[in-house]
């Protein structure tokens, strides 16, 4: 039996999951080194000028020469524990006792003198060695339980499991997490840090020993990442719900430069991602234990990880008894600890959600909820407002109208009554009147289980057709919007899914992916019949500079070889091609070129253009040959080469009116004739085409020098369908514009490359088939919109607080089962905001559940409100009488404390006069 066969038998048994190749974990440590942490603060804030070479030449020389170079200096930063008032905490005696922690890291020596309770070290690598031969797994124990004064940790009494799961070369193996993680759920730690991170999510079983760790009650906290400032490159496993992600930020209390930014990449391109990191704290220039003896700084989100890491050993040990109640134990919990930590975080101006989660650690602010802390069901993020900026990022630039796409947010259920809940019912309560709940249509999705401790909750808002006008007098209006911005959706599902007739363009950019056979007749149809245009920004791709470029790797041992290029040109080619005859090359070209009197355009490893129609503008520029330069190793030729083009579609259908005898008449003979003469005549114009072979100056992953003003002028042709006078008159040396008076037809189209395993990565190819076996077209999202229960009252003043869903009694148990209980399952019901959570009991032996009815909570809630209101009248009322005594006796003596003011003015000025002091009155 070969390999494949193997393979295939083992994912056939039905007690076998899954079936996941032994990998490498591409995992790295989360940490910038640094010898000055005031150095590092400062070259942060200069952190545009330092993204240049020549800069940090520049600032090397400056730094050697101290006479001339004068800087600031800064005052040595006080102990991040002192910062976050740990100190408050340890005079109450909390310190960290009975707090199992586990830090999975590089190792610790035994003999180090700034810990004084370790309890377990464990070696998990291929190194015979317990040791840390490196120094980050010293720094983060340090940052959490360090008892030198110099350094102090945050909770030094806490007892230390030591993990040795990366060697001296930062190599690990996902085998070697996993025995380590079932060792800590063994020892039932408490708390766990990670403060390592990689980009894949999909590294499955990875991913569900994580779920099955924090399942067993332990806490774990993992750095974001060291990939920021660009979104979306969080790092798992911080970027699972049931963990605490954390980000940096500096001493100025300024998002880190380094500090990977949100949302989450799961649920993409179908759907939104969450809100993460959860949390940021001090990450910069923190001071911890060095591998030997005395204390050191360091940067990274792997040095603010342990920062929240240690905080939550010092809060936990502050309930955490030896002889604990189970009161005490469903106080702390990964649910409630999470709750805490983002209840209490204070926000931080002028910075996105996607950026700090819920703000910046508080610590004795957490302790405080904990200590009042009834076991609640909390949504992440609490509220949604669409107006607030910068927090709400950028929903708060995204117009909401009319026939738009909907704006979806994902929001994070963290369940603090228990490991697994369920779902039943979720209620849209909109405030009417003054509130405009009734303007808008709200969909709502969920999780059905809530499993381990969290779920999620997708918000779909749109706009009814009941609340907009687009004829009459706001026509204008949006007019004017129009020309002064564009509105941007982003299109998670085939093309398909949107109608062209609300759209002007349609933006392609970098794709990878292949196109339904359907999206191709569609995208014709939009633009040739209902007005669409299109722009498209491609990149290379070259069969032998992928294969070129291919690596062996020494844990599958195998060869991995890229399955496409920066674009699939030949998937873009299918697109264009059989419906406008537009296709691009093989070609790899760059260099730079200028337009007008608009700095250089920087084309890095983009492609050209071989086939394009007549009737269109075509862009030439003068590019070296980087494919050529990169096989041959000689320096590439530069000749002139097609790059951009522009075409204004025309549509098959005959415009002109054809009468049913079959003649046809320029001039229509009847009144009715010429109605619908005129309506042919006043339809939709065919779409505009932009096709350019580089996206790498609008691209901010590969940004060197922007060219919006490029695309503006390309989205000026596509909605106008005015040529802009930058692609005109250039006919210069190094590029020209050329109308094309005749097909342009360069070389053959480029081909798939033969033995690909693209299919296997794609959503719309079927694995393992030949190259064009598609999967079925995924049906069109239908949005069932909730019913909405409308509330004839005032918006309240608090509405934006953070807000539960249930409030629980002290006498309700809530459900806490383990990993293989599965059918433990709890009903919940309660409004929030816009949204409640209905229940209902559950059938089960072992488990008593209480079903709550939402209007009696409701009712609840308008008693005490009167209540309320009746104190707040009484008050006011002995307040007025009051005020009306005191103005009856201030009336009755008036006259006599007039005199006496007027008598004392007298004598004063009598004393100014006579320049002496004047004697006590």
């Amino acid at each position: 039996m070969d390999q494949y066969e193997a393979l295939k038998a083992l994912n056939n048994h039905p007690l076998i999951k899954t079936v996941t190749p032994q990998r490498l974990i591409h995992r790295t440590l989360k940490f910038i080194d640094t010898n000055d942490s005031h150095v590092l603060a400062y070259n942060n804030s200069k952190e545009k000028i330092n993204d240049f070479p020549f800069s940090r030449k520049i600032q090397l020389r400056q730094s050697t020469n101290r006479h001339t170079s004068r800087k600031l200096l800064r005052v040595i930063p006080k102990q991040i524990t002192n910062i976050l008032e740990a100190d408050t905490l340890w005079k109450m005696g909390i310190t960290g006792k009975n707090v199992k922690v586990a830090i999975f890291d590089t190792g610790l020596a035994a003999s180090h003198s700034h810990f004084k309770n370790i309890k377990e070290r464990i070696n998990w690598t291929n190194e015979n060695t317990q040791e840390d031969g490196l120094g980050h797994g010293t720094f983060v124990a340090g940052v959490i339980a360090s008892s030198s004064n110099d350094c102090l940790g945050f909770a030094p009494d806490a007892e230390l499991y030591i993990f040795r799961v990366f060697t001296n070369n930062q190599v690990s193996y996902t085998s070697w997490f996993l025995d380590a993680f079932n060792h800590a759920i063994l020892r039932e730690v408490t708390v766990l840090n990670l403060s390592i991170g990689g980009p894949d999510f999909m590294d499955q079983p990875f991913v569900d020993k994580v779920w099955e760790v924090t399942a067993n009650g332990i806490i774990m906290i993992s750095a974001i990442g060291n990939d920021g400032p660009l979104y979306g490159t969080l790092n798992n496993p911080a970027d699972q719900m049931d963990v605490i992600g954390v980000g940096g930020i500096n001493w100025e209390d300024q998002l880190a430069r380094f500090s990977s930014r949100g949302m989450t990449t799961w649920e993409l391109p179908y759907g939104y991602g969450r809100v993460k990191p959860d949390l940021v704290t001090y990450g910069s220039g923190v001071r911890g234990s060095a591998l030997q003896n005395g204390c050191r700084p360091l940067s990274g989100t792997s040095v603010a990880s342990p920062v929240v890491a240690g905080a939550v050993a010092l809060l936990a040990s502050a309930f955490v008894q030896t002889n604990e109640s189970n009161v005490m134990k469903k106080k702390i919990t990964p649910a409630s600890m999470k709750q805490a930590l983002l209840s209490s975080a204070r926000r931080l101006p002028g910075i996105g959600m996607f950026e700090q989660g819920a703000g910046k650690l508080d610590l004795l602010r957490a302790f405080r909820f904990l200590q009042s802390y009834t076991p609640v069901v909390t949504l992440n993020p609490s509220y949604i407002d669409l107006t607030e900026c910068q927090y709400m990022w950028p929903y708060c630039t995204q117009a909401i109208y009319h026939t738009g796409m909907p704006t979806i947010v994902n929001i994070t259920i963290i369940n603090g009554l228990g490991v697994a809940g369920n779902i039943v019912n979720l209620t849209w309560h909109p405030y009417i009147g003054t509130g405009n709940g009734e303007r808008i249509d709200v969909a709502m999705t969920y999780s059905d289980v809530l499993w381990p401790w969290s779920g999620w909750l997708a918000v779909a808002i749109t706009v009814p057709s009941t609340s907009h006008d687009w004829q009459g007098i706001a026509q204008d209006m949006y007019q004017h919007l129009r020309n002064a911005g564009y509105y941007l959706e982003v299109l998670g599902h085939p093309f398909t899914c949107f109608d062209a007739k609300n759209y002007g363009t349609l933006l392609i950019v970098d794709t990878e992916e292949e196109f339904f056979p359907e999206e191709v007749a569609k995208l014709k149809q939009d633009v040739e019949d209902d007005g669409l245009s299109v722009i498209v920004f491609a990149d290379w791709y070259n069969t032998a500079v992928m294969q070129k470029i291919r690596f062996y790797d020494e844990n599958t041992r195998r060869w991995w070889i890229p399955e496409t290029g920066g674009a699939n040109i030949p998937a873009i080619n299918d697109l264009l091609f059989p419906n406008w005859g537009i296709a691009f090359s093989d070609e790899v070209r760059s260099g730079q070129f200028t337009l007008g009197q608009h700095p250089s355009v920087t084309f890095a490893s983009g492609t050209t253009l071989i086939r394009f129609p007549k009737d269109g503008i075509i862009l030439y520029a003068e590019l070296h040959d980087q494919s050529q330069e990169f096989l041959e190793k000689k320096s590439g030729t530069s000749t002139l080469v097609p790059i951009l083009g522009l075409l204004q579609v025309t549509s098959e259908k005959d415009v002109q009116l054809v009468h049913d005898d079959g003649s046809n008449n320029e001039i229509p003979a009847d009144e009715n004739d010429e109605k619908n003469y005129i309506k042919k005549q006043t339809s939709t114009m065919p779409g505009r085409l932009v096709v350019y072979g580089d996206s790498n100056c609008i691209d901010d992953s590969h940004l060197q020098q922007s060219c919006f003003w490029m695309l503006d002028a390309i989205l000026e042709y596509t909605t106008t369908g005015y040529i802009p006078t930058i692609f005109m008159n250039e006919n210069k040396k190094k590029h020209k514009t050329v109308k094309t008076t005749n097909d342009m037809k360069i070389g053959n189209l480029p081909r798939r490359m033969e033995g690909n395993h693209f299919s296997c990565h794609s959503k719309v190819l079927v694995a393992n088939k030949p190259i064009g076996t598609f999967q079925p077209l995924p049906l069109c999202p239908t949005p069932t919109y909730a019913v909405p229960v409308l509330v004839n009252e005032s918006v309240p003043i608090d509405l934006y607080k953070p807000q539960k869903v249930i409030s629980i009694e002290d006498s309700i148990n809530a459900v806490n089962s383990g990993l293989q209980d599965s059918e433990m399952r709890m009903w919940l019901k309660r409004r929030v905001g816009g949204a409640s959570i209905a229940s209902t009991p559950v059938e089960h032996s072992d488990i008593d559940n209480i079903a709550y009815d939402v209007i009696g909570n409701e009712d609840n809630q308008i008693v005490g409100y009167q209540w309320k209101y009746i104190a707040i009248v009484i008050i006011t009322t002995i307040f007025i009488v009051y005020l009306l005594n005191r103005w009856k006796y201030l009336g009755t003596k008036r006259h006599s404390c007039r005199k006496r003011t007027i008598v004392r003015i007298r004598r004063i000025i009598q004393t100014i006069a006579m320049r002496r002091i004047p004697a006590q009155m």
